[in-house]
């Protein structure tokens, strides 16, 4: 009898320890099936709300909490080179003005609009860089701030809708590539992000 028992004692035993082993691999599995935090990104936790990522950041003007269009985990596989870094901390530096040049072609486009809007939020509310906007070429009541001005003492970040998307710099100008308007919006917030070190 006692040798019954031992043996329904350790079948009891090894049942309970197959299923707790089969609760561990399936709980695993469905967390991992789950993924990431879809709100969380390296070191940054954003919160989705009315359409924008939220995310707080240390700015020269202390903590704020900024909005983006776009996630980073939907736009860090955009080429972008990292000497528009080196720009941006060069004029913040030397306290210098920064010129936006928004596509002369597309300005009757509200999107080049936003897309300028997006890169100057950062550039002045988080960088604390003065920051002025105008066109590529001539519109009627607006400066105009391209590459071809561009200097040491007058750095541009100039936007194209152009064939490819990317940011890569030419001597002191900052180039933000898009396919269209709409799609300058996600370059300008990789701009912010990378100058800022969310995206590495």
């Amino acid at each position: 009898m006692k040798k019954e028992q031992n043996s329904v004692s350790q079948g009891l035993v090894i049942t309970v320890i197959i299923i707790a082993t089969a609760l561990v691999i399936l709980g695993g599995f469905i967390i991992g099936l789950s993924g990431p935090d879809p709100y969380v990104y390296g070191d940054y936790t954003f919160e989705y709300k009315n359409g924008f990522y939220y995310v707080e950041l240390n700015s020269v003007y202390g903590p704020q909490e900024v909005p983006f269009y776009h996630h980073p985990s939907t736009i860090d596989h955009i080429p972008y080179n990292s000497t528009a870094n080196s720009l941006l901390r060069l004029a913040q530096i030397r306290g210098q003005e920064l010129k936006i040049g928004l596509d002369a072609n597309y300005s009757t486009d509200g999107n080049m609009g936003i897309a300028g809007v997006e890169v100057s939020k950062v550039t002045s509310r988080v960088l604390g860089i003065q920051t002025r906007s105008g066109f590529t070429d001539q519109i009627e009541g607006f400066a105009i701030y391209n590459c071809e001005l561009s200097s040491p003492e007058n750095i541009v970040i100039e936007l194209r809708v152009a064939d490819q998307t990317r940011i890569y710099t030419q001597d002191f100008c900052i180039i933000l590539e898009g396919q269209t308007p709409r799609e300058l919006t996600r370059v300008a917030n990789l701009l912010a992000y990378r100058s800022l070190g969310i995206i590495r």
